[in-house]
């Protein structure tokens, strides 16, 4: 039996007692201009007030195996209820689709062992992940690679599944919709870590960035009351005209 995990927080630390790092950039994944400037602005404000802060990204996470380990997931987990004959064709016609990013993946055909393979892989990189988090309290980064922008419509829908040919800008670079959309998040949705996004600054035309906060497994509690007081730091938080 498997014992029950205490989520409990521990003893509230003081914000000057924060060990924090943080990260701009996972596998060089372009990250707009204005993300940036909040997010060094904004480690700027926590460092005035005695936080020990480090940019630094985790030891030995290999970020390209964390994209790839997330999409083998979803795939093994959601679309193997695929009906055989349209997971064919979809394996042997749609590797075009899925060079476009390391997050689309597909495990063909899928066996018990690539799903223990895949299982294994995950186990890795919330190893390193976990040791990385034994010496900070919290770790900062996007939680994604550019402000908001209007919806984005798919090209086309094939077996139920959207098409992005279309290509997110960030800056002056092309990025495809789902690495644009999470690269910067899917990392933890991978190992399970829990993140908490909080309201940091706004671009230069006045759409609101948000910063995601990513605590130790099992460490729910204790990250959402280091979130309060980091939060309360960021004080950026506006009530949209209207509502």
């Amino acid at each position: 039996m498997v014992p029950a995990v205490d989520m409990s927080p521990g003893t509230k630390p003081a914000l000057s007692e924060l060990r924090i790092a943080w990260s701009d950039n996972f596998g060089d994944v372009p990250v707009s201009e204005d993300t940036r400037k909040v997010l060094a602005q904004f480690i700027g404000k926590l460092a005035e007030s005695g936080c020990t802060v480090k940019k630094i990204n985790p030891d030995n996470f290999d970020f390209l195996e964390a994209w790839e380990t997330w999409g083998k997931m979803v795939d093994l987990q959601i679309n193997v209820n695929i009906p055989g004959p349209a997971r064919f064709f979809m394996y042997a016609l749609g590797g075009v689709e899925r060079s476009k990013s390391p997050l689309l993946q597909m495990v063909y055909p899928a066996t018990y062992d690539k799903f223990i393979e895949t299982s294994s892989r995950r186990e890795i990189l919330i190893s390193h992940l976990e040791q990385f988090l034994m010496e900070w309290d919290v770790f900062i980064c996007p939680v994604a690679t550019r402000p908001a922008y209007e919806h984005h419509e798919p090209n086309d829908v094939i077996l139920g599944f959207n098409i992005y040919d279309d290509p997110i800008m960030v800056d002056e670079h092309e990025l495809n919709y789902w690495t644009a959309n999470c690269a910067y998040t899917t990392p933890f949705n991978t190992t399970g870590h829990p993140a908490v996004t909080i309201p940091a600054g706004y671009s230069k035309d006045g759409m609101p960035i948000g910063l995601q906060l990513v605590g130790r497994r099992w460490h729910d509690m204790e990250l959402l009351e280091i979130a309060e007081m980091i939060d309360a730091v960021a004080g950026a938080y506006k009530t949209p005209a209207g509502y």
